[in-house]
């Protein structure tokens, strides 16, 4: 059995990634901006899924871009790729979660002292706009729920796309999944009554 005999079913598309990695690793600017054009959508997908927010998702991209830019040459496995910027764009998620929960917690005690009270946005915006009241009830979800529904309806990657990611079977991730709808289901229901 040779080697390629070992190796998973990977798609055209998989290849000409790992491909356009090879090449950004050898400097080509061209090849880089092709991985841009090719990841940037489902990459926002996935960060809306984590953050339920346009603008941060748009942040955590640009920022996941550059340390692409700055990193991809040790990236050891081209094949990794998309799971390496995943990795880079939820970190970047995380941060600035953080950082935005800081700021909160600055203008929470600013406000205390001025005895001001401040207004939480999602009270003042109401269960009007149900898309709003969804974003909001997937940021309750655990990060692993909000990270796979990210990538599945987010992201718009197949479900044996994200188990070859995650190396789980197919299987794992359907349940996963499932199991991540029944929660935010569940959460939308209670919001309801």
């Amino acid at each position: 059995m040779g080697t390629m005999d070992r190796m998973p079913d990977r798609t055209p598309d998989q290849i000409y990634d790992e491909w356009l990695v090879i090449r950004s690793q050898d400097g080509e600017v061209a090849a880089l901006t092709e991985l841009v054009s090719r990841w940037n959508g489902r990459l926002i997908g996935f960060a809306m899924g984590l953050t339920g927010e346009e603008a941060a998702a748009l942040d955590a991209v640009q920022g996941a871009w550059l340390v692409a830019a700055r990193d991809i040459g040790k990236l050891r496995d081209p094949a990794r790729f998309a799971s390496w910027m995943l990795r880079v764009v939820g970190n970047r998620c995380a941060d600035l979660a953080r950082r935005e929960s800081r700021r909160r917690r600055t203008e929470r005690a600013r406000a205390f002292e001025s005895d001001r009270r401040i207004t939480n946005p999602e009270e003042v915006a109401g269960d009007s706009d149900e898309s709003e009241r969804v974003r909001r009830a997937i940021r309750t979800l655990g990060t692993a729920q909000r990270e796979i529904l990210g990538l599945h309806h987010g992201a718009g990657i197949s479900v044996s796309a994200i188990a070859s990611m995650l190396g789980v079977p197919e299987g794992t991730v359907k349940s996963r999944l499932h199991a991540a709808r029944s929660e935010l289901r569940t959460i939308l229901e209670r919001r309801t009554t």
